[in-house]
């Protein structure tokens, strides 16, 4: 078994943090002790091949994307924390290590973890809005945004405005109204070229919103104001298609998410 002082010793050594003085009682005592001397040396192999390894540029949507799952996250249940769990408990148990088998465990498992997100980024389940309440958007800069489209509308005492801004690739749209009794809104969208990102929504217990691809549905009974953003990935102009129901009038109509 290594001394506890000796793995200081070559944990400082491999980490380049030895003073002269540490350095030279490091050699001394690895010429005695073959074991402290083979475990030194894995550790320099190992030392080699990372300096070797080229950085690796991420995907140009890993930030957007892990962004959009971070936030989300707070509101999932707990049938949801078996990963998170396995991992934390994975790292928990390193403190049992010794400390530089700790930092090459901790060195794999963080590669192995980033790479089970990479992979389970592309086809994680979004979450669907009508499970939560408050704000479920990427925590970035606000775009600068210009005015797209708008329209207004009445019906048997039920009226709100629907508006649109858009950027360079997000497209954001607003849905305001002011009702005392049902109203059932449906907006539709191709999803190949608008990827919904994100919904700020009232957490009013008369409110509901549900989502599939392509179509978002909300259902009120109070006022209330609600802002969808999107990634359009086109880059063109790809409406929304907003269908209002109250009783048996309905409103439709179609509004510029703007766009090349």
């Amino acid at each position: 078994m290594i001394e506890e002082e000796l793995l200081v010793l070559i944990n400082k050594d491999i980490d380049g943090d030895n003073t002269p003085a540490e350095s030279a009682q490091l050699r001394d005592r690895l010429e005695s002790n073959e074991e402290a001397r083979k475990y030194h040396q894995d550790l320099v192999n190992m030392s080699h091949v990372l300096k070797q390894v080229e950085d690796v540029d991420p995907p140009a949507r890993l930030r957007h994307d892990i962004m959009r799952e971070i936030p989300a996250a707070k509101y999932r249940s707990r049938e949801s924390e078996g990963f998170v769990a396995t991992i934390v408990t994975a790292f928990r148990s390193l403190r049992t290590v010794r400390p530089a088998y700790a930092f090459s465990a901790g060195m794999a498992a963080g590669i192995a973890v980033l790479m089970v997100v990479l992979g389970s980024l592309g086809d994680t389940e979004s979450l669907r809005p009508s499970q939560v309440s408050g704000t479920i958007v990427e925590d970035r800069a606000a775009p600068v945004t210009s005015p797209t489209d708008r329209e207004e509308f009445d019906l048997n005492g039920v009226s709100g405005t629907l508006e649109t801004w858009s950027s360079v690739d997000l497209s954001a749209a607003n849905l305001k109204i002011t009702a005392d009794g049902a109203v059932a809104v449906s907006i539709e969208f191709d999803d190949a070229a608008l990827a919904f990102t994100g919904l700020e929504i009232s957490d009013e217990p008369s409110v509901s919103v549900d989502t599939d691809p392509g179509l978002i549905e909300i259902v009120t009974r109070a006022s209330g104001s609600w802002i969808m953003s999107f990634d359009n990935h086109a880059g063109v102009d790809s409406p929304l298609e907003v269908s209002v129901r109250t009783g048996s009038a309905i409103f439709e109509c179609r509004l510029s998410t703007g766009g090349d």
